[in-house]
């Protein structure tokens, strides 16, 4: 990609490889049947990328990435179905649910912030390999309905490399209507680690 696009919607995934040229911004407008507004396949480059899905129920499904960094600034559900891997920050709003799937990631250079009005389902490792914090908050606006899952139905790791947050902000983040770490026994693997490497400050916050 070489230039921004504004479209009805998008998917990528029958293209093989999107790589971004420069920074790029992608608006949606509408959506399909399925309610996908933007569906992409792996992308990857040295440069930015910004999404936007403003229909009222919008979806945006993420694959492979390894970009400079991502984010997605509204949609009303954001799947991550691949391992995303960013030199700087992932930042992510949605106005429902936020779902990262079984056996991907985010891997980050810089700070990682996921916020969604409604549930936040972690079921992957949400790593940062600079300085940068994490933070996961579900029932971002407050309105008394969204969890906090991290680890329910898969294994998730949520680390830090530094521990060296500054004065009055936390190292790890994560807040809910409720927030609960790891799964059903039943579930073979299920389970939460959440560490941060050099001792920075770690918060949870039941709404």
């Amino acid at each position: 990609l070489d230039g921004d696009i504004s479209a009805i919607t998008l998917d990528t995934t029958e293209v093989g490889i999107t790589t971004l040229m420069r920074d790029i911004t992608i608006l949606a407008l509408g959506v399909r049947t399925d309610n996908h507004a933007i569906n992409l396949g792996p992308v990857e480059g040295s440069n930015d990328l910004t999404l936007t899905a403003s229909e009222t129920s919008a979806v945006i499904t993420l694959r492979e990435m390894n970009i400079r960094s991502l984010d997605v600034t509204d949609t009303f559900d954001l799947a991550f179905q691949g391992v995303v891997v960013t030199m700087e920050d992932v930042a992510a709003a949605a106005r429902n649910d936020i779902q990262l799937f079984p056996g991907n990631a985010i891997i980050a250079g810089g700070d990682v912030a996921l916020a969604a009005d409604a549930d936040l389902l972690v079921n992957g490792d949400v790593v940062t390999t600079g300085s940068g914090t994490i933070a996961l908050i579900a029932d971002a606006d407050a309105s008394g309905f969204g969890d906090l899952l991290i680890g329910m139905d898969a294994p998730a790791t949520i680390e830090t490399a530094s521990g060296t947050a500054a004065d009055g902000v936390y190292e790890i983040r994560l807040e809910g209507e409720n927030v609960v770490l790891g799964g059903d026994t039943a579930v073979k693997g299920a389970g939460a680690s959440i560490i941060t490497v050099g001792g920075g400050d770690i918060k949870v916050v039941g709404n």
